[in-house]
């Protein structure tokens, strides 16, 4: 008794010191900091950052753990007006967010440089993405034995068709059609002539013109650059006799070497995830009127967003539409940006979402802002809006589904398993993973997801004004960049997030240069249900996703049942 008396008293002391220290960090998080006049504001991208915190969270509870998108676009915004800031560093480390993403980050930068203040940029680990980020700011140091890997963009899968045979499973997959190239992992073992060709044309559109980008931001050309990839490996301080570097400096003296204020010693330098918590209306970013900015991010799935472990950020129906909803009935909300960074997933909970914002759109303004990946599901939420904005490098379209299950009866032989069932009426077991279906239940399965997709399309053609045979030619599971969907008229225009706020305002009659209030959702959620992870995305999912993002290769999932997806491959 002893014994469980004092394993209690250990655990109830572990809980406590987690909750008073959680506490204490979270009064301290809560409180804006302190900015000094003349500070220089330090900003680190590296790796995988999610647009928006996972399930409402604060980004100043999670900063360092889980830096975001829009804590570096609202922080690059800030900084270009809040007069202590007198420029920014960027430590670069191979950033993993896409190109649509790092092209905002551009633009981020450009107001920064545009208000007369210095954006600085350092790297000890250099790759073309951090080339991209650089090449826009008004110099760029290494470290002097740093790393340099800068070779073109290539796009490699992972297919398990080989390995699913030697196990005994059968992949029995329905699709629409040779473009929706998710399945293939399961169903090749190489790429498809239709992938390898849908990846040509999106690599023919991105590369030339970021290869384009650096070139310029550096002052040189892209032969130049070019020729700097036939090296492919180098120290990171070579960069500077190519000059595309301005110079080697330790990080030590990177950061001696940024203007001091006047009777300092040193410089002051403010760390972004203190600036986070800088409200935007304490630096006059603050209007009467309010427009809604709601972040639908991740994988479909389900009833409620939040963050998985192996499959990483959920995009839930309830909690999207409960958002909508909200800025829906707030009066003082003009319109509402739909921020969209999702590569798909279940067709029912898309479209919940989708109809959701043909609800609000009726009553207020919806302009879609797709993000890196705003495809399959991602497409389907956002098509039903007044105004739909790509970047230029997002990556849309991937209209089309599929469906099937796995067959595992080999498997189970292979262990030993056996199944044994009953039951009464038809079909009971069609879904049932110890039989194939024969090929007229497959041809059911089929003419169901056949179906499906017409009604998709003919929906798309209704709301876009196109015809239905338009919207069929360029479906089928094609993946467009922003730029190419624009020709193809599945998007409105080209634009950022700015871009979206001005055709929020235009659309409300709101004057062009009257500030407004930016009013993001999903709201941060309660301390208590944030420490203890009392949802699913709950702090222990978040860091076991952290986790195992850097130990896994994102794949894509495979509906089973009666539930039907819309996935897509990253390039």
């Amino acid at each position: 008794m002893c014994f469980f008396r004092m394993v209690a008293a250990v655990v109830v002391g572990i809980a406590l010191f987690f909750l008073i220290a959680g506490g204490l960090a979270y009064v301290k998080w809560g409180e804006p900091p302190r900015v000094e006049k003349g500070s220089i504001l330090v900003m680190s991208l590296e790796g995988e950052f999610p647009e928006y915190p996972p399930g409402g969270y604060t980004s100043g509870l999670l900063a360092e753990a889980y830096p975001t998108l829009h804590a570096v676009l609202d922080d690059l915004t800030k900084a270009s007006v809040d007069d202590r800031v007198n420029g920014v560093l960027l430590v670069l480390d191979r950033p993993g967010a896409g190109y649509a993403a790092l092209e905002e980050i551009r633009a981020g930068i450009q107001k920064v440089r545009g208000a007369g203040k210095p954006v600085w940029s350092w790297s000890d680990n250099v790759d073309l993405k951090s080339l991209y980020v650089a090449s826009a700011c008004d110099s760029f140091f290494v470290h002097p034995t740093g790393y340099a890997f800068i070779g073109g963009m290539y796009v490699e899968r992972m297919y398990l068709a080989g390995t699913l045979e030697k196990l005994g499973v059968q992949a029995q997959i329905t699709r629409m059609e040779s473009y929706k190239s998710a399945v293939e992992m399961f169903t090749r073992k190489d790429m498809s002539p239709a992938d390898r060709e849908m990846e040509g044309w999106l690599l023919a559109d991105i590369y030339p013109r970021v290869v384009d980008d650096i070139a310029k931001g550096f002052g040189t050309d892209a032969t130049t650059l070019q020729s700097v990839m036939e090296r492919a490996v180098m120290p990171s301080g070579d960069l500077v006799g190519l000059h595309m570097a301005k110079g080697a400096r330790e990080w030590d003296e990177m950061k001696s070497a940024l203007p001091r204020p006047k009777g300092k010693d040193e410089p002051v330098l403010l760390a972004a995830s203190d600036y986070d918590r800088v409200p935007a209306d304490k630096v006059g970013l603050k209007g009467k009127k309010k427009i809604a900015v709601v972040h639908a991010q991740g994988m479909i799935a389900g009833d409620e967003s939040g963050t998985d472990p192996v499959m990483g950020t959920i995009m839930g129906y309830k909690s999207v539409n409960s958002d909508l909803q909200a800025a829906l009935d707030d009066d003082n909300v003009a319109g509402v940006i739909l921020r969209v960074d999702s590569r798909g997933g279940e067709s029912i909970t898309s479209d919940r979402i989708s109809r959701m914002v043909e609800v609000v759109n009726k009553k207020k303004p919806v302009v879609v802002s797709m993000v890196d990946v705003a495809a399959s599901g991602g497409y389907n939420i956002a098509y039903r809006a007044r105004t739909m904005l790509a970047d230029g490098n997002t990556i849309t379209g991937s209209i089309g589904e599929f469906t099937g299950k796995f067959a595992a009866q080999g498997l189970y032989n292979k262990l030993g398993i056996t199944k044994d069932g009953t039951g009464l009426g038809p079909n009971g077991d069609f879904y049932s993973d110890y039989r194939a279906w024969t090929q007229p239940e497959f041809q059911k399965v089929a003419s169901n997801n056949r179906t499906a997709y017409h009604t998709w399309i003919e929906n798309i053609a209704k709301f876009r004004k196109l015809d239905v045979a338009a919207v069929d030619s360029v479906g089928r599971g094609r993946v467009w960049t922003g730029r190419q969907a624009l020709d193809r008229k599945l998007i409105d225009g080209l634009g950022n997030l700015d871009d979206a706020i001005a055709a929020v305002k235009q659309a409300a009659d709101i004057d062009s240069t009257e500030k407004v209030t930016l009013d993001h959702y999903p709201k941060p959620e309660g301390f208590l249900a944030t420490l203890l992870g009392m949802n699913p995305a709950g702090l222990p999912g978040v860091l076991a996703h952290r986790w195992l993002e850097d130990r896994r290769k994102t794949w894509d999932g495979l509906s089973q049942g009666n539930v039907r997806m819309m996935d897509l491959p990253l390039p």
